[in-house]
C-alpha cells in the first residue's frame, strides 16, 4: 500500500526531533544546570530569534488567532497588537535583566525573585503561578497539534493518539538535550512556521478566486461595525494590554533572556521580533477573514475548536 507524502513528513519530522535531542546531549560542553537549562548561555542572534519566535507563535496563536478571526473578524487581531507590545516591553527591560542574570547567575524566574525580594512565600507563589501558566501553554499547544494531526490525516490519527505521541516525543528530546535541543528544534519549527504562514496567505489569494472579494467584503463589514459603535473597542484594547504584559513574564521568555550570549544579541533578536506579528499573524488573520466564503462548511467545527483556544 502506498504511503502518502504527509505521512513520510510526519515520520521524518518526529524522528528528527529525537535525533536533535541526541545530538544536543552529545554536544553538551559540561554537565551543569546552566548548560542544561540555558544551553550554556551562548545563544547568538539567530538562534535566540528563532527560539523566541517559535515560543511566541505556537499553537495558541497560529491556530487560535485565525480561528477567532474566522468567526469575529478583526476582533481576533488583538493578539497582533498584544504581541507587538510584548516586543516593546521586553526591549525595555531585557537588557537590564540580562545584566543582573549574568552578575548573579540566574537560571530561572524564581532566581530573580529570590535575589530581589528574599521572601520565600513570594517565591513559592511566583513559582506556582509560573507552573500554572506553563501548563496552560502546553495544553493549548497539544490541543492545536492534536487537531492538526487529526485533520491532516483525515481521522487516521485520532486526537488522543496525536496528543500522546507528540507529548512523548517532546519529553524525550527535551530530556536528552535540555535547552540546547529546544533551541535547535525551534530553529526548524520557526522556519516552518514563518514559511507556512506566508505560503498559506499567498496560495489563498493567488489560487482561490473568492478569497480577495470575500476579504474586501469582510473589511467593509468591520469598518461599518466600527463606525456604528458595534466594534468592541474597549475589550479589544483591554485584551491587547493583558497579552502584552502577561506574555512578557512567561517563564520561557525570561529563560531566553538569560540564555543570550550578550546584551547586543538580546537587543538584535527582540528588534526583529517587533515585526513578526505583521509578517506572521496578520496574513493568517486576513486569510481567515476571507475563509467563510470558500472554506467547506464541515470545517466549521474544527475552526470553532481552534477559536476556543
Amino acid at each position: 500500500m502506498a504511503v502518502s507524502p504527509h505521512w513520510w513528513f510526519i515520520a521524518l519530522y518526529s524522528a528528527s526531533l529525537i535525533l536533535i535531542g541526541w545530538f544536543a546531549a552529545r554536544n553538551s560542553k559540561e554537565s551543569s544546570l546552566k548548560d542544561y537549562y540555558l544551553a550554556g548561555a551562548t545563544l547568538g542572534p539567530l538562534p535566540l530569534f528563532f527560539t523566541l519566535y517559535a515560543t511566541n507563535y505556537s499553537g495558541g496563536s497560529l491556530f487560535g488567532v485565525p480561528g477567532k478571526a474566522y468567526h469575529t473578524g478583526l476582533e481576533g487581531a488583538s493578539m497582533i497588537v498584544g504581541l507587538f507590545g510584548v516586543g516593546c516591553v521586553l526591549l525595555a527591560y531585557a537588557p537590564k535583566l540580562y545584566r543582573l542574570a549574568k552578575a548573579h547567575h540566574f537560571l530561572t524566574l524564581g532566581d530573580f525573585i529570590r535575589w530581589r525580594y528574599q521572601y520565600p512565600p513570594l517565591l513559592w507563589m511566583v513559582n506556582a503561578l509560573a507552573v500554572f501558566s506553563l501548563i496552560a501553554y502546553v495544553l493549548s499547544n497539544l490541543l492545536a497539534v492534536g487537531l492538526l494531526l487529526e485533520t491532516s490525516s483525515d481521522g487516521a490519527i485520532s486526537f488522543a493518539v496525536g496528543v500522546i505521541a507528540v507529548a512523548i516525543i517532546m519529553a524525550i528530546y527535551e530530556s536528552l538535550g535540555g535547552m540546547r535541543s529546544v533551541v535547535w528544534s525551534d530553529i526548524i519549527q520557526g522556519i516552518l512556521l514563518l514559511l507556512g504562514a506566508l505560503v498559506a496567505c499567498a496560495c489563498a489569494f493567488m489560487f482561490e478566486p473568492k478569497a480577495m472579494p470575500a476579504l474586501l467584503e469582510a473589511l467593509a463589514k468591520e469598518q461599518s461595525k466600527l463606525e456604528s459603535g458595534h466594534f468592541p473597542v474597549v475589550s479589544f484594547i483591554s485584551l491587547s494590554i493583558v497579552i502584552t504584559f502577561a506574555a512578557c513574564v512567561y517563564p520561557q521568555k525570561i529563560q531566553r533572556i538569560y540564555a543570550a550570549k550578550n546584551i547586543g544579541t538580546t537587543i538584535k533578536a527582540y528588534k526583529i521580533m517587533l515585526f513578526m506579528p505583521l509578517i506572521t499573524l496578520l496574513p493568517l488573520t486576513l486569510v481567515a477573514m476571507s475563509a467563510p466564503a470558500w472554506v467547506p462548511a464541515w470545517r466549521d467545527a474544527i475552526v470553532s475548536a481552534l477559536c476556543s483556544m
